[in-house]
């Protein structure tokens, strides 16, 4: 989490014909989600707490609002894995809330205009 990476992040505008067009193009050079370990450490937590219990419904979602989430991220549907339960699942991750995400990006783009 507190790893710093590059970052292109590309607006644009919807045309008349539906496509789109990028109108501008920002490039955050050290994008981080180090401010948000401790979320990131609670989500973590949440996580070991589903295995421990057996529940797949235990793992945090999105509309929990904890900045972080755990959702399916397989290749298909039969890329799973044996649960705790002993039921086979589609293989899961985390992910960063998309929320967060946007509020990173303006404050590194809020920075670069000053």
């Amino acid at each position: 989490m507190g790893k710093k990476f590059p970052l292109f992040v590309l607006d644009n505008e919807v045309k008349e014909d539906n496509g789109k067009e990028i109108v501008q193009v920002h490039f955050i050079e050290k994008f981080t989600f180090k401010k948000y370990i401790e979320d990131g450490r609670n989500v973590f937590e949440k996580t070991i707490e589903a295995f421990q219990e057996g529940d797949e419904t235990l793992f945090p979602k999105v509309s929990q609002k904890l900045n972080f989430h755990v959702r399916p991220k397989a290749i298909n549907a039969s890329d799973t894995f044996e649960f705790s339960n002993g039921n086979n699942i589609t293989k899961r991750t985390f992910w960063a809330n998309k929320d967060l995400i946007n509020e990173l990006i303006a404050s590194y783009i809020n920075e670069e205009n000053i």
